[in-house]
């Protein structure tokens, strides 16, 4: 709920559930997997738009980072803070699967070049792929 009110927004049901089901996760979420924990849980019965609404305005608060992938399905995680800090993330071209990266594994420089104006948002995304993938057996 503070992270909510924080960003100015009521702490809602639908907007408490959206956050716990990408909260309990280990990785970025499409909307659809979002929708798929949302039906886990005893209590849903939102529906898609309005799920889809949540996300875009939880984004746009900055609560939830989007990250726009190379498959065109954006995916979302928690927005930056002192509990979750800003971080990189891998996406796998092969299977799909993104998974973020430590915070210290990427480095970026903080410094800004002032005639660009003022930075407010990064994202680091590295494409290749995955483990699992590399060392599945080639399919003829």
């Amino acid at each position: 709920p503070s992270l909510l009110r924080g960003s100015g927004l009521s702490p809602t049901r639908n907007r408490l559930a959206v956050l716990s089901v990408l909260s309990r996760s280990s990785s970025p979420l499409t909307a659809r997997e979002v929708l798929d924990g949302l039906d886990e849980g005893a209590d849903s019965g939102m529906n898609r738009v309005t799920a889809y609404r949540i996300l875009e305005l939880l984004a746009h608060k900055g609560v939830l980072t989007r990250l726009a992938c190379p498959d065109r399905v954006d995916r979302y995680c928690l927005g930056a803070s002192p509990l979750h800090p800003s971080h990189a993330h891998f996406y796998c071209q092969q299977c799909g699967n993104m998974r973020c990266l430590r915070p210290e594994s990427v480095r970026l420089e903080t410094g800004q070049d002032l005639s660009l104006g003022r930075v407010e948002a990064a994202q680091v995304l590295l494409a290749g792929t995955c483990s699992a993938c590399l060392s599945e057996p080639r399919r003829q």
